[in-house]
């Protein structure tokens, strides 16, 4: 079985963002926390206001992330704000509406770290960018 992109912990996947957020560089975390505090919705060109602006985007998915994604093996086609051709209401629904180092959305609910010794096939579980970083994912 493979599980890819998931996780088993909301709870533990926060913490991973929280220590992120604290690694970046002040000024970036400060535009970040900037963005978020005026809410994120609402905002830009009418094209823009249900979902992240572009200058969100760059910060959070290109300055934020990117380091944790591509730290070793760089991607030159990379494009944070291409990344934002998706599904907008679904992923305000299941992430939140608060940022990208927060869920609060309907995923909140995800707690299942202690059920994962009870999957008993060989199972690889795939998530990009913190993995390495939640300490029940590293048995």
């Amino acid at each position: 079985m493979i599980l890819a992109s998931t996780f088993s912990s909301t709870a533990a996947v926060n913490e991973v963002f929280v220590h992120m957020k604290e690694k970046m560089p002040a000024d970036l975390r400060d535009r970040i926390n900037r963005m978020e505090s005026d809410a994120l919705y609402g905002h830009g060109k009418d094209y823009e206001k249900n979902r992240y602006t572009s200058e969100y985007m760059t910060a959070a998915w290109g300055d934020g992330y990117f380091p944790y994604l591509y730290r070793n093996h760089p991607d030159p086609n990379y494009d944070p704000i291409d990344n934002g051709k998706m599904s907008w209401d679904l992923y305000r629904e299941m992430w939140g509406s608060h940022g990208e180092f927060v869920i609060d959305g309907n995923l909140k609910s995800v707690e299942y770290t202690d059920r994962l010794p009870a999957i008993k096939v060989p199972t690889l579980l795939l998530w990009e960018i913190t993995m390495n970083a939640i300490p029940q994912c590293r048995k």
